[in-house]
C-alpha cells in the first residue's frame, strides 16, 4: 500500500516537517544531508523544491541517495509555471541586444526544470513530470504521482507545488520503506485539494493538510 509518508515545506521565513511537526529556520546547505552541487546556481523556485523535497524525506526518515531497488520520481505544479524565469531570460535577452541571453537563465525556462535538479541531487530515477491546470496545484501533481505509481513506473514519488511564496512536496511511499507508521491515504489529501479552494496557496494548502493531519491523530511527537 502507498501513503504519504512526509511532508515538506519552505518559506523563506521558515521551513519544516509537517508529520512530524519539526519547524526551522533553516536554509541554505544545512537542509541537505549531502552536499547540493552547485546550489548557488539554481533559480529561485529550484532552491524551494530543492528544500521542500530534502524535509519531506526527512520527515519520512528516508535517506537518499535511496535504498537499492526503491526507484522513485517526481511531479510538481505552480500556479505560473516557470514564467518568471522565462521573464527573467527574455529581459537579459533584450538588455543584450536582442543576440544572447544567458545559457544560466535559460536552463529554468521548463516548468520541469527546478524537478530535474531535485532528480539529480537526490537520485530520483523514475518519471520527472509537470502537471497543471487541476482544480488546485497540489491535486494535478497528487494524481499524477499515485497514476506513476499505479502503472508501475516508480515505487514512490514526490508530489508538490512551487509558489511565490515558496513550496511544499508530499512523499508517497510504501510504509515500510520509508519506516514511517504515521501516515495519511494519497486518495483522501487528493479528494480534499480538489473540493478545497483554499489549496490554491502555500498557506491553504498546508492549512489544510495540518488539520487532516490532526483530525486523524497521527502527528508524530517531537
Amino acid at each position: 500500500m502507498i501513503m504519504v509518508t512526509g511532508i515538506g515545506w519552505w518559506r523563506r521565513e521558515a521551513s519544516g516537517c509537517l508529520l512530524s511537526s519539526k519547524e526551522s529556520k533553516e536554509t541554505g546547505q544545512g537542509v541537505f544531508s549531502s552536499q547540493f552541487k552547485n546550489f548557488g546556481r539554481l533559480d529561485r523556485d529550484s532552491k524551494a523544491a530543492a528544500y521542500a523535497v530534502a524535509l519531506a524525506l526527512k520527515d519520512a526518515s528516508m535517506d537518499y541517495p535511496l535504498a537499492p531497488g526503491l526507484t522513485a520520481g517526481i511531479c510538481g505544479g505552480g500556479p505560473e509555471g516557470c514564467l518568471g524565469a522565462d521573464l527573467l531570460y527574455f529581459r537579459d535577452y533584450v538588455d543584450c541586444g536582442r543576440t544572447l541571453g544567458r545559457g544560466n537563465y535559460f536552463i529554468y525556462t521548463l516548468p520541469t526544470s527546478p524537478l530535474a535538479e531535485c532528480a539529480i541531487h537526490f537520485g530520483l530515477e523514475g518519471p520527472v513530470l509537470y502537471a497543471a491546470g487541476a482544480p488546485s496545484p497540489l491535486a494535478g501533481p497528487l494524481e499524477c504521482a499515485m497514476n506513476a505509481i499505479g502503472d508501475a513506473q516508480a515505487d514512490a514519488m514526490l508530489a508538490g507545488f512551487v509558489s511565490d511564496d515558496g513550496a511544499v512536496f508530499l512523499l508517497l511511499s510504501p510504509p515500510e520503506k520509508a519506516g514511517q507508521k504515521n501516515c495519511l491515504r494519497p486518495e483522501d489529501v487528493m479528494d480534499v485539494m480538489k473540493k478545497r479552494q483554499g489549496a490554491n496557496d502555500m498557506t491553504g494548502a498546508l492549512g489544510l493538510l495540518d488539520n487532516m493531519i490532526k483530525e486523524r491523530g497521527i502527528r508524530t511527537a517531537v
